[in-house]
């Protein structure tokens, strides 16, 4: 049996990821499941380069951050412990201070804001036509394993951080939410030709804007110049202006995969 060192953490729920995620990588293999992440590294990867740790740990949290701005789900990561499992079976475990959990809370009524019944569809031989929940999952591990290879870009980098923003202060999430719009802009600086880059269009950013500056809402950018009573956003102009926001975050980091390749569309 080879020599690895495992890396180890909790989470609840225990169906965030609602389907097993698996990753296979040159340095390390990683699998999330029911409750529990694992992370098996090499010995000889790991004695090359003991950083290999943090650097894992950083990418399971963008792993969750990327399924958390999908869902608009609350999690909780615990921290990670860590061994060496030796070729005779007999675990090494590393003494390390403990580490603060990871938290993340939402402060909305409902969690599962924009999550719609899925749909199963087979024909007469029970062969699956149509599986909206596999679809979902698979978009949804797709996005985060793109928010989690390009986190330290950043554009990135910023738009993550506005994003976890609105969560922590909704009395001001539409600000937030629209600093991803604004970065954007700033990159490429213009709307329009960010629109070009990404192969996105105005319509597609519409309702961030309109949700954000038009309305009269509590949580939105122009509070002083809307006249009259101010109201709080409903959940589905909020899931609206989050999943906007989202799809923004999505088709900048599919334009850093193939930056030569405007033709990622909005879904």
């Amino acid at each position: 049996m080879q020599e690895v060192v495992i890396m180890e953490w909790t989470y609840t729920p225990g169906d965030y990821f609602e389907e097993k995620f698996e990753q296979f990588q040159d340095r390390f293999n990683l699998e999330i499941d029911n409750g529990k992440v694992q992370a098996v590294i090499p010995a000889s990867v790991f004695d090359k380069n003991n950083s290999i740790l943090e650097e894992i740990d950083e990418q399971i949290k963008a792993l969750f951050m990327g399924i958390m701005i999908c869902t608009h789900n609350d999690y909780k990561l615990s921290a990670y412990t860590d061994y060496r499992l030796l070729p005779d079976g007999k675990k090494a475990y590393t003494l390390r201070a403990q580490k603060a959990v990871f938290k993340l809370t939402l402060h909305a009524v409902e969690l599962r804001l924009g999550v719609k019944e899925d749909v199963l569809i087979t024909d007469s031989e029970d062969k699956v036509l149509a599986d909206s929940k596999a679809d979902r999952i698979r978009e949804m591990q797709e996005f985060a394993k793109l928010l989690a290879k390009h986190k330290n870009e950043s554009v990135v980098k910023s738009m993550i951080s506005s994003y976890e923003t609105s969560i922590k202060d909704p009395a001001n999430e539409l600000i937030h939410l629209y600093e991803i719009k604004e970065a954007l802009k700033e990159k490429f600086w213009s709307e329009p030709n960010a629109h070009k880059s990404l192969g996105t269009s105005k319509e597609d950013w519409r309702p961030l804007g309109e949700i954000s500056n038009d309305l009269p809402l509590k949580e939105g950018r122009h509070r002083g110049k809307n006249l009259g009573v101010l109201r709080n956003a409903t959940k589905e102009e909020l899931g609206s202006a989050r999943q906007t926001a989202k799809l923004m975050i999505h088709a900048y980091l599919k334009y850093i995969e193939d930056p030569q390749n405007p033709s990622y569309k909005l879904k």
